[in-house]
């Protein structure tokens, strides 16, 4: 197989043009029956494909729509998370500061406590190092050195 044969890549664009058209009447689907929980799915099932695909800026719309339909702080977390991954890739810096901040938000009133058994202290350990991680990079991309390594440092330390 030739990367660089034109009908290879016709056929792989056919089949992600194929995916998406699927992907997109699931999503026509769940919406039309009201269903929360599959209207989330399939627009991460659509934030997934795009990301597969190269197509960052739809994925980041999918995964900023489907945030409407997360009903827990485990679900928001997991979509925020994707979306500092989205927002790292496309270098859009701004969004990773503000999503940070917003995820550190949302999580702080979840810290492992009766009231919410859906976030342990290890989902919530695992997406603090990923937030710091996230912060370090958009620090070091803005050139902003110093704070990266305020932020990267302990994580290294702690290994």
């Amino acid at each position: 197989m030739n990367l660089f044969d034109p009908e290879w890549i016709l056929t792989a664009e056919a089949a992600n043009r194929n995916d998406r058209h699927v992907l997109q009447g699931r999503l026509s689907t769940a919406q039309s029956q009201l269903h929360k929980e599959a209207i989330r799915t399939a627009y991460m099932a659509l934030a997934q494909h795009d990301i597969k695909t190269g197509e960052l800026q739809d994925a980041l719309g999918s995964l900023l729509r489907s945030m409407d339909y997360s009903t827990s702080r485990a679900q928001t977390a997991q979509i925020s998370l994707l979306i500092l991954e989205v927002c790292l890739a496309a270098k859009h810096y701004a969004a990773v500061r503000d999503y940070v901040t917003k995820v550190e938000h949302t999580l702080s009133g979840g810290h492992a406590t009766n009231s919410n058994p859906e976030l342990s202290t290890g989902l919530l350990q695992g997406v603090s190092i990923k937030l710091k991680i996230a912060s370090g990079l958009e620090r070091l991309a803005m050139g902003e050195y110093a704070s990266a390594a305020n932020v990267l440092l302990p994580l290294i330390m702690t290994t």
